[in-house]
């Protein structure tokens, strides 16, 4: 199966960037990846399902939910979340006439992508020009100076068995706002600190379920003071640091070299060391203009690739070419037709 664009990953900016080559007459693909989440998808499916629970805080669900707050329970909540928000946004995308595709993607050359569908149980691979890598980040805690220094995983909090009466979650944003209501509404006293928050929807609801919520830990060891009945030591949870998702792509086989934080170095127009392969959004690690926006980075890379397009036309957008007819051969994708869902 050959496009013009691929799109690898469930960032925030994948769908921005495949609506715009949709539009401007690109045949686009979007990987979904299969077990890696992006702290943007997984954001949004916390801020979601917190809404929902907020929504109905009936005494009786309330004591409900307390009574049942164990670590797997809570990640089978947040499993289940994830997989609704993965499922709206593929049938956003497919609306917008881009083929989807479902499992874990792994680069063989610069031109082509296998990808395992352990749902199916099948392995097929994608060809394409162009590709996007917008697998975007997970939080992990910070490296830590000494073993006395405090700050674990999320990973460590929901490998326990119980848990801990008092949480203090540092940074992740919109992540760890979500978290941290979860926490909330599970009945553990919550705290999360964030110097410079961008999800204002985040953190109302965070406030709404109770958490306390500051710019500086001092604000947080004042007000913890001041409430009775609370540990004196509050459990750390940090998700100050962004690991990109880029570990199992195999990245070496086409030249790119991710940083120690899984993170790509990309040029002003967001391609990495091999022509042809961008990266977009925040599994950014470098670049001259990483500050930018997620959609105006989407734009960018769409203008780099109409221009190149212009210049030199390939066999994936030429008509009557290998791309033409693709319906023999994966049931997701076929010529001219919306791809069918693979469920």
């Amino acid at each position: 199966m050959s496009y013009d664009l691929i799109i690898v990953g469930n960032d925030e900016a994948a769908p921005e960037l495949a609506r715009l080559a949709v539009r401007s007459g690109l045949r686009t693909a979007v990987v979904l990846p299969e077990s890696s989440h992006s702290s943007w998808l997984t954001g949004a499916a916390l801020k979601h399902l917190v809404s929902e629970l907020l929504a109905d805080r009936t005494p009786a669900r309330q004591h409900r939910l307390r009574r049942a707050a164990a670590p797997g329970r809570l990640l089978r909540l947040i499993a289940r979340a994830i997989v609704r928000e993965t499922s709206d946004l593929a049938d956003s995308l497919r609306r917008q006439r881009v083929a989807v595709f479902h499992g874990q993607p792994r680069f063989t050359t610069s031109r082509n992508l296998m990808v395992s569908d352990s749902r199916w149980n099948r392995t097929f691979f994608l060809q394409a020009r162009w590709y996007a890598i917008a697998v975007g980040t997970r939080p992990a805690a910070r490296h830590r100076v000494s073993r006395t220094e405090p700050g674990q995983s999320l990973e460590d909090l929901f490998c326990s068995s119980v848990l801990p009466e008092f949480i203090r979650v540092l940074g992740g944003d919109a992540f760890g706002g979500g978290m941290a209501a979860l926490l909330s509404l599970a009945g553990v006293s919550t705290q999360f600190l964030e110097r410079e928050p961008h999800d204002a929807v985040m953190l109302e609801l965070a406030r709404s379920a109770g958490v306390d919520i500051a710019a500086r830990e001092v604000d947080l060891d004042q007000s913890t003071a001041h409430r009775i009945g609370a540990p004196a030591e509050p459990h750390i949870v940090d998700c100050r640091r962004a690991v990109g998702f880029t570990r199992d792509l195999n990245l070496s086989a086409i030249g790119v070299e991710p940083d120690e934080n899984g993170l790509l170095w990309c040029s002003r127009s967001f391609e990495t060391w091999c022509p042809g392969v961008f990266g977009l959004g925040d599994v950014v690690g470098f670049s001259p203009e990483t500050a930018i926006r997620a959609a105006d980075q989407a734009e960018r890379i769409h203008r780099h690739i109409l221009r190149a397009r212009s210049l030199r036309p390939t066999m994936f957008s030429r008509p009557g070419g290998p791309s033409s007819d693709t319906s023999r051969l994966h049931p997701d994708a076929s010529a001219g037709q919306e791809p069918a869902a693979a469920r």
